[in-house]
């Protein structure tokens, strides 16, 4: 049998531990949110290719750009409540990485990080599904 007072430090230290564990869960790293619309730039169909700024905060943590191929809002606001639950096709350290849009193509320049990038973005017009392709020229 365990004595009382070993009894008492056992439990206090494991209470101790799961208290350090739940706080670290619940005090963990959040989401970003978005901050504000930086850029938009139409394309055709009523689609358009919006440029969302992510602050993540901290003196030593980049700016974080998010690009979304979304159907053109009224307001930003609008948009970033839409942005919370669409996937971006771009994530970069970069602003500015729309340079101009032809025949389906939407080219993109970045200098910096990228961190995600799809090269293909799908969106729907008059009851058909059509695409874009995305061209990436990272320097």
């Amino acid at each position: 049998m365990l004595n009382p007072k070993v009894f008492k430090w056992f439990f206090g230290a494991l209470l101790l531990v799961c208290v350090g564990v739940v706080f670290s869960l619940i005090s963990g790293p959040s989401m970003p949110v978005p901050v504000r619309v930086i850029s938009v730039t139409p394309l055709e169909d009523g689609v358009a290719v919006y440029e969302v700024l992510y602050d993540p905060g901290g003196a030593t943590v980049p700016f974080v750009y998010q690009y979304f191929l979304l159907r053109q809002q009224e307001n930003s606001e609008a948009v970033l409540e839409e942005v919370k639950l669409s996937e971006p096709f771009l994530v970069t350290t970069s602003s500015g990485v729309v340079r101009d849009f032809s025949e389906g193509n939407l080219n993109l320049k970045v200098k910096g990080a990228v961190y995600k990038f799809k090269s293909v973005g799908e969106y729907s017009s008059n009851g058909k599904i059509k695409s874009i392709r995305f061209v990436l020229d990272n320097y």
